[in-house]
């Protein structure tokens, strides 16, 4: 056994550690759309050999970035110039036809005024009129200053705006909301992928995730496809949740009766809002677990808020198709079925946290309980192992620090390895 100033220093350190880790989560979040998507693509270069469905999920983002960044079709815009330029080149031949006819006209007027020598003239009025037609160069420009000058002008105009970039855009606010969430939410999900333990459970987990990503990305290029072809000009909610889940009407009223308008997005407020407004009641009389927190593990499912840290919380919205896809994916066969069951899990989960708190007020059952859980230490399972680490911690087995200090980092298991030094740190409190 180790003495206790070693104990000691061995929890600094590790829970040092663990604050370098949670300094270390520099995820910017992506404040406007072009950058959302373009990080996003880049991003998915490095991984696309990875599987299949990210393979898949590159091809539909570049599909993305084709369709916002080319809203304005090519052929529309060439079509635009070359009309002004044809008109240009009409009036110019007009010109320069009228141009050698007053031409003509000079010549033949000064020949016959040598022809008539002995004619005189009768005033100066006469002369002027004489002389006019011999400036055709007067005659010309006072003719293009009518319209040609003002036609280059436009030509100009047209050539500079053909020059200028599209907005980066779907065409819809929501839509370009919705996809700045996707975007943050895959990049991020990617990131999981470089934190990989011997078992690879954690990227297991965010490869079914990025699934249902690529499963939304194809909804979301259909739509922004419509849209910028100009085939849809407004959002049409009930279409999109009848399409996907044509038998979740509960899910269909829940949305339209909380949402805004034809709205893809509801903020976390607005949502938690909508959940205590329909299930509040329900959740108070039927469990003992507080609703709020119910609501709590919905949004962070739905969000998949695990993911995120802490500074990007605030940035997070609950888009349809996380709401739509999160029923899928827990087979529930409705919002309220779905709603009951989170209840009964935490249900449980207080039971039990009740039944540690007061085992951790009992020394004497703790010394016949903790030998056990330190054997489970060395379980092959890793699951049974992380779930050890929790139990010590909830015992507050300060006598065990040894045993958790090897295995925060001597343990196969990066998850059985972090288990271990969040025990620690709340030891070391």
């Amino acid at each position: 056994m180790v003495d206790d100033t070693a104990k000691c220093s061995g929890v600094r350190d590790l829970a040092e550690a663990i604050d370098e880790e949670e300094e270390c989560d520099g995820y910017e979040w992506p404040l406007n759309l072009e950058k959302a998507v373009e990080r996003l693509r880049q991003a998915l270069e490095e991984y696309q050999e990875h599987s299949s469905t990210l393979r898949s999920l590159y091809d539909l983002i570049s599909e993305l970035d084709n369709i916002l960044e080319c809203p304005v079709k090519k052929s529309a815009l060439v079509r635009d110039i070359s009309e002004p330029i044809k008109m240009l080149d009409d009036v110019v031949d007009v010109a320069d036809d009228r141009r050698n006819s007053s031409i003509s006209l000079a010549i033949e007027t000064a020949f016959d005024f040598l022809n008539c020598e002995d004619c005189e003239t009768d005033s100066e009025s006469e002369e002027s009129y004489a002389i006019q037609p011999l400036s055709p160069t007067s005659t010309a420009r006072s003719f293009a200053d009518s319209g040609i000058e003002s036609l280059l002008v436009t030509q100009q105009n047209t050539l500079s705006s053909a020059d200028t970039p599209p907005i980066y855009t779907s065409g819809s606010d929501e839509l370009d909301l919705t996809i700045i969430q996707h975007c943050a939410l895959t990049e991020v999900l990617l990131e999981n992928l470089d934190h990989v333990g011997m078992l690879k459970s954690k990227e297991r987990a965010a490869l079914l995730v990025l699934k249902q990503q690529k499963h939304i990305f194809g909804k979301i290029v259909s739509l922004a496809h419509q849209f910028t072809q100009g085939s849809e000009n407004r959002l049409n909610v009930k279409a999109i949740l009848s399409q996907i889940i044509p038998h979740y009407k509960e899910a269909h009223s829940f949305w339209i009766g909380n949402a805004r308008l034809d709205c893809l997005t509801m903020s976390i407020e607005d949502f938690s809002q909508a959940l205590h407004t329909t299930f509040h009641t329900q959740i108070e009389e039927q469990y003992s677990v507080k609703s709020d927190k119910v609501f709590n593990t919905v949004l962070k499912r739905i969000t998949k808020g695990s993911y995120f840290s802490h500074s990007n919380q605030p940035h997070l919205m609950v888009t349809l198709y996380q709401f739509i896809y999160t029923l899928l994916e827990s087979k529930c066969k409705s919002l309220d079925f779905y709603i009951h069951e989170i209840a009964s899990e935490s249900d449980v989960s207080e039971a039990v946290a009740s039944f540690w708190d007061e085992l951790a007020q009992d020394r004497r059952l703790q010394e016949s309980v903790i030998p056990s859980v330190l054997s489970c230490l060395e379980e092959p399972r890793s699951e049974i192992r992380v779930g050890a680490c929790n139990c010590l911690e909830k015992l507050g087995a300060f006598g065990a620090t040894e045993e958790l200090v090897y295995v925060a980092q001597a343990d196969s298991s990066r998850r059985v390895q972090t288990a271990a030094k969040k025990a620690l740190t709340s030891l070391s409190q």
